[in-house]
């Protein structure tokens, strides 16, 4: 994380200069190709990051683009990774295709594309026959490399940096803050301390996990372990600076629980974003994580995450609002140990042909990497397999023969894009704990996968469906019920629950169930008879089925629940009841309630809420003269002592201000607004103690200008995410699956004319509901 970064300031301004030379002339130089060179773990990936992020580099350049090469990725597949960060919808395949939509989006703009590691000359060739041409407009293309040769071929002498490693001074000041969290080193530690961190030659990645590795052993840093640490020369780096050996040592030192969990991360693609939570459930379908008593093992999981990323052996990525790690990912010289020592213990194996010819007892766990590596699944490797995951969007007709015969099967995650001829039946795998489809492409899921056979999957624990279809509906199949291990139910967008048939149906651990339709059986299944150990639910309410307050009472029977999720139709405007906020349990760390439509006294009884932690809110308007239409059209106020334990409040309202009363979110830390009315904030946010930042997005003119006035002390808090599309005047859509437009281009006093051709019934109902505010 750039709040980490410790040095690079130099290096900064030197690569910024290279990119934006002093003097002008940015916009009259063609397309420039500078070059960060360096060994591996010397922090250029951070470097860059460091860079694109700048402010002066968001001003300047229009659209900016971050992938991640590697060594075995090619240039056509790195071309569909820039076109899905530009948020591009892809068709086709064919180059000519891919190249056209490319230059579409980025013809006539200022760019800036970073290609982080890069591996050779040939890759930099091939990709750059994908890049548009610049047409003098000052765009940059920033790369980062191991390779001498690939900064030779696309960069000048002018335009290459080579990345020194870290002085003496920054890299004993990044030693400290990891070994010592940042504290100052007591004076018996001194010497010894500089001793290890010397031995790291400036290496960031070795002083980061070394630092890590030297905090977690120890509660109160000893002169002499670090002594016995320094002694210890099996870790010492070689001539050539490598920091592989450290890397060993850090492993080595963890204990035995967190080894097999840091060798698992190595499944994964290289520079992949992984998502914490279902690294934590795979742990613990694979049987790495041993609960005792009634401790959850979802909450040990988390614990060995959070142990690693202390260690610095995995980076977060990003975290959740409460502060947990949503996502994480592995430095590819930790995860090159990771297949390494897997190999030794023949934990997994990657997707690689020839290792395979001579296994008689098979293969027990394959992630595949790569497409069409089902040939690898040839008797008798396969008969013993239990994990498969599937990376590669390989072809579901070819796993649907492979799949049927995996009776051991533990584990199982298939990507898919297009249908196959047969979906997947699933029915002789009734040792399976672990499912996950993901549907990336516009497929039905019940192509993919036999949906009401997944109910005789017994010893089922983990159910995950992502669809990325936003009308697609799933439906759980009857028999879901009697699965009395399922703990986990993840569907994506949104899924149907089944009533149950007897007295009998239950999910006696259940602890997750997102998505799901609220339907009138719905209250009868949210009661501790059915999901006694439920911590959080994630429920879609529609103008047919009013959310009851029967159903809000029953969850405050349940003892363990945590996180409520509510979402409303986006495209119904009317008023669908009160919330019965009243009914909310007591319990509750986490609320998010979307497209809600609330009342003053509800927003007060929010706030009375003890454990409350994480509140994520967006009202709407209605278009009739009731309480809750009155409740926005007021200034929102929270009232004294209000919200006494949250960190994290996220607002999307219509309110005309907001006003903080004595006591008042004393806790807060995070505070996210939207919107488009507010000219200023309550003074009195400004004199908490723990608030750490402030995010607006798409601010209004008046709300900018007094953030502009704000001492530094408080503008430093502040940070602002301008509106897109500001200057549009014309609007011509063809929407297949709209049911709405943003009510922010209402607000534009630039737009003259929205064009739409051939829209939905739903979008009708919308475009109803505004009445003459958008003739």
């Amino acid at each position: 994380m750039e709040e980490d970064v410790v040095g690079f300031d130099k290096q900064t301004c030197d690569v910024m200069e290279m990119l934006m030379p002093e003097g002008g002339g940015l916009e009259d130089e063609g397309l420039r190709v500078v070059s960060i060179i360096g060994m591996g773990g010397l922090g250029k990936s951070t470097l860059a990051r460091k860079i694109f992020n700048c402010e002066e580099i968001k001003f300047h350049f229009e659209a900016r683009v971050w992938v991640v090469v590697s060594e075995r990725v090619d240039a056509k597949h790195v071309l569909k990774n820039i076109l899905q960060y530009l948020k591009v919808n892809i068709e086709k395949e064919d180059d000519e295709y891919l190249k056209g939509r490319l230059k579409e989006h980025l013809d006539g703009s200022k760019y800036l594309i970073v290609l982080d590691d890069l591996w050779t000359p040939k890759q930099w060739e091939e990709l750059k026959s994908y890049l548009p041409t610049d047409q003098k407009r000052g765009s940059r293309i920033l790369l980062t490399s191991r390779i001498e040769n690939v900064a030779n071929v696309a960069s000048t002498d002018s335009t290459t940096y080579h990345l020194d490693p870290l002085g003496d001074d920054d890299a004993w000041r990044l030693f400290c803050k990891k070994a010592l969290k940042g504290e100052a080193c007591p004076p018996n530690l001194v010497d010894v301390g500089k001793g290890i961190a010397s031995k790291c030659k400036g290496l960031p990645l070795a002083i980061v996990v070394l630092g890590g590795s030297l905090s977690a052993a120890e509660a109160k840093p000893s002169f002499g372990y670090w002594s016995k640490i320094l002694g210890d020369t099996s870790w010492h780096p070689d001539a050539d600076n490598d920091c592989s050996k450290i890397l060993s040592l850090s492993y080595r030192n963890l204990p035995s629980h967190l080894r097999t969990c840091f060798l698992y991360v190595g499944v994964f693609p290289e520079d992949f974003e992984i998502q914490a939570k279902e690294l934590c459930l795979l742990w613990v379908a694979e049987g790495f994580v041993k609960g005792q008593s009634r401790e959850l093992e979802e909450d040990l999981a988390e614990q060995y995450l959070i142990n690693l990323a202390d260690r610095n052996l995995i980076m977060n990525s990003k975290r959740r609002s409460n502060g947990s790690i949503k996502s994480c990912r592995i430095h590819d010289l930790l995860r090159d140990l990771c297949i390494k020592e897997a190999e030794k213990c023949d934990l997994y194996k990657l997707d690689a042909i020839g290792a395979y010819q001579n296994v008689n007892e098979g293969i027990r766990r394959l992630a595949m990497h790569k497409h069409d590596y089902s040939t690898l699944l040839l008797p008798p490797l396969y008969r013993g397999l239990r994990t498969l995951l599937d990376f590669a969007n390989n072809d579901s007709s070819n796993l649907r023969s492979i799949c049927e015969d995996l009776s051991v099967m533990r584990v199982l995650h298939l990507h898919v894009e297009e249908e196959g001829y047969k979906p997947i039946r699933t029915e002789n795998m009734i040792l399976l704990r672990y499912l996950k489809v993901d549907q990336s492409g516009l497929v039905d899921l019940s192509w993919v996968i036999m949906i009401p056979y997944i109910s005789e999957i017994s010893n089922l624990q983990v159910l995950i469906l992502n669809s990325k279809d936003s009308e697609h509906t799933t439906d759980l199949p009857k028999g879901i019920l009697k699965l009395k291990f399922l703990r986990h139910i993840y569907v994506r967008k949104k899924a149907t629950m089944p009533g149950a048939q007897s007295s009998h149906d239950s999910l006696p651990y259940l602890q997750t169930l997102s998505c799901i339709i609220y339907e009138e059986h719905t209250s009868k299944m949210l009661c501790p008879a059915r999901f006694p150990n439920l911590r959080k639910l994630s429920v879609h309410v529609d103008h047919q089925n009013p959310l009851g307050a029967e159903t809000l009472q029953s969850l405050c029977k349940l003892l363990h629940f945590v996180s409520l999720k509510i979402s409303y139709d986006t495209y119904r405007w009317e008023s669908s009841g009160p919330l019965y906020v009243d009914s909310f349990p007591s319990t509750l760390t986490k609320i998010h309630l979307d497209n809600t439509a609330l009342t003053s006294n509800s927003w007060r009884l929010l706030g009375e809420l003890k454990n409350l932690q994480v509140l994520k809110l967006r009202t709407r308007k209605t278009d009739t003269s009731c309480e809750e239409e009155m409740f926005v059209k007021q200034p929102l106020v929270f009232k004294a002592e209000a919200f006494p334990q949250l960190l994290h409040l996220k607002l999307r309202t219509h309110h005309p201000a907001l006003i903080l009363e004595n006591g008042a979110l004393r806790t807060l830390q995070y505070l996210i607004i939207r919107n488009w009315l507010l000219a200023d904030l309550p003074y009195k946010l400004w004199l908490s103690t723990t608030l750490r930042q402030v995010k607006i997005i798409e601010p209004s003119s008046s709300l900018s200008s007094y953030i502009q006035s704000l001492d530094d002390s408080k503008h430093s808090k502040v940070t602002l995410r301008d509106g897109a599309l500001r200057s549009l005047q014309y609007l011509i859509i063809r929407p297949s699956q709209l049911s709405t437009l943003s009510g922010q281009l209402g607000l534009s006093t630039s737009l003259r004319q929205v064009q739409v051709i051939y829209t939905s019934v739903r979008m009708l109902d919308y475009f109803r509901s505004l009445g003459n505010s958008w003739s």
